[in-house]
């Protein structure tokens, strides 16, 4: 993230983090804070940021046996800058990194599911990350679970 407000992404300037987030990873992770079981479904990089991420989860109880570590490709990133007018602009790194190795999804691991949440973000970065969403629905349902969904308007704005 930028550390001024309206400084591009096309121009050089200071950036601060990593923060460990993302629209999905956001989503798990306060909903593990509020006390209910949180399991997510992703992908790392064995890189710093991966590790980055893992800890976040593990710090605040989300369930991550169902995230694939990918030797080889580097865990997904963003850069968000914030404009004073209260836009923002995000340039992503994720369908084309360990994030978009998403796990496949099967029945054993949404059997236990009263939710399945999928974000705009992933159905937006690759197609491969978009026909695993559509699995897990199908799955879910068919389980009795419920799916929430997240348009993210940022993912618009995606870049693979």
């Amino acid at each position: 993230m930028r550390k001024r407000v309206d400084s591009p992404l096309d121009r050089a300037d200071d950036f601060v983090g990593p923060f460990p987030s993302g629209a999905p990873a956001n989503f798990a992770d306060q909903i593990a804070r509020l006390g209910h079981q949180s399991v997510f479904l992703g992908g790392v990089g064995d890189d710093d940021f991966g590790q980055c991420l893992l800890r976040r989860f593990e710090r605040d109880g989300v369930d991550a046996q169902y995230m694939v570590r990918v030797e080889g490709l580097a865990t997904g990133v963003a850069f968000v800058t914030y404009f004073s007018d209260g836009g923002r602009r995000f340039l992503f790194h994720i369908g084309n990194a360990a994030a978009g190795r998403l796990p496949e999804p099967t029945a054993e691991m949404l059997a236990a599911a009263d939710w399945l949440h999928i974000c705009g973000s992933t159905l937006s970065a690759s197609e491969p990350m978009r026909e695993t969403c559509y699995k897990a629905c199908e799955l879910a349902t068919a389980a009795g679970a419920k799916v929430s969904f997240d348009p993210n308007p940022a993912a618009r704005t995606a870049r693979r």
